[in-house]
C-alpha cells in the first residue's frame, strides 16, 4: 500500500517564493537593506523604551481618591557602600509644611534593607513579626 503525500499547495509554494525573492533583493542592495533594518530595530529599542518609561511614571499612587492631589519628592544618594538608594531626610516634611503653604500633609518614606521596626505598647505583649 503506498503512502499517500499530499503536494505542495498553493500557498506554500507561494511564501517560498516570496521568501526567495526577498533574500535575492537582499544580497543585491545590501548596504540599503542593512541600513534599513538598523533604523527599524533601533527605532523599536527607542519606542519601547519610551513606552516602559511613561508606563514607570504613570503607575505612582494611582490607588488614591485624590491622586492629582498627589506628588512624590525623591532625592537620589549614591554611595559606594550600599549602592544606589532613593530617600528622602526626616527634616525635610517640616521644612517643606513650613516654606509652602499649599502642602495640607506630608509623609516621609524611608526604606532600609533588613530593617525590624517594633513599636511597644505598654501593657501589651510584643509581637514577633511572624504573627504580623
Amino acid at each position: 500500500m503506498r503512502k499517500y503525500v499530499p503536494a505542495l499547495s498553493g500557498r506554500s509554494v507561494m511564501l517560498k517564493n516570496y521568501f526567495n525573492i526577498a533574500i535575492r533583493n537582499l544580497r543585491n542592495n545590501s548596504t540599503f537593506a542593512l541600513l534599513n533594518i538598523a533604523g527599524l530595530g533601533l527605532s523599536i529599542a527607542c519606542c519601547t523604551l519610551i513606552f516602559l518609561l511613561v508606563r514607570h511614571h504613570l503607575s505612582f499612587d494611582q490607588f488614591h481618591s485624590k491622586v492629582d492631589r498627589v506628588a512624590a519628592i525623591i532625592t537620589e544618594s549614591t554611595r559606594a557602600e550600599e549602592g544606589t538608594m532613593n530617600y528622602v531626610p526626616y527634616p525635610m516634611g517640616a521644612a517643606l509644611r513650613q516654606d509652602y503653604a499649599f502642602l495640607e500633609k506630608t509623609a516621609m518614606v524611608s526604606g532600609r534593607r533588613n530593617t525590624l521596626v517594633t513599636v511597644s505598647v505598654p501593657g501589651q505583649a510584643v509581637m514577633s513579626p511572624r504573627e504580623l
